[in-house]
């Protein structure tokens, strides 16, 4: 009799594979968070990275990440895994830094800053840029008298925490008639 041959495959799924080197949870950047130390390892050892790709989804805002590993159409592996992870907000303190917020003059009114002044007193460290308007809600402290004020900004969305700034609000000069 001919022979004929068995093709054997072998399947990629969470029973029969071990996926090391996934970070559970990682910090947001702002970009694409990869897992790049993933390794997979099955029955007879390390399975060689050509026999597999690797997508992911939701892997740039904080909340949970994805990725699925699906073998190649012509390994031989059949099937996916998919594994999650957490992307964690960034912690403002940690990001930005707070540089000198211009003096305001004293008219009686609450003293606030225009977006385009945030931006050249609160810069992110990995960008040089102010982080999205929106990922922050401010408040303001003693901003209507003559003297020191403070304005605190908070995170929301990608960032949590609280990053502070003071700033002068000068005394009204008096005239001389």
């Amino acid at each position: 009799e001919p022979f004929e041959p068995i093709c054997i495959t072998n399947a990629l799924s969470a029973k029969d594979v071990v996926v090391s080197g996934l970070e559970d949870t990682v910090t947001y950047t702002g970009e694409e968070i990869t897992q790049p130390y993933l390794t997979l390892w099955g029955i007879g050892g390390m399975i060689d990275a050509s026999q597999y790709k690797v997508t992911y989804s939701k892997n740039i805002n904080a909340g949970t990440a994805s990725v699925t590993i699906t073998a190649n159409s012509d390994s031989m592996y059949s099937g996916k895994v998919t594994l999650n992870y957490k992307i964690a907000p960034a912690e403002l303190s940690d990001i930005l830094q707070v540089g000198t917020l211009s003096s305001k003059n004293y008219d009686g009114k609450a003293q606030t800053y225009t977006k385009k002044e945030l931006e050249t007193a609160f810069t992110e460290l990995t960008t040089g840029k102010m982080i999205p308007s929106g990922s922050y809600k401010i408040a303001y402290s003693n901003n209507v008298n003559a003297g020191t004020a403070t304005m605190i900004l908070t995170g929301s969305k990608n960032y949590t925490g609280t990053a502070r700034g003071a700033f002068t609000i000068n005394k009204k000069a008096i005239g001389v008639v």
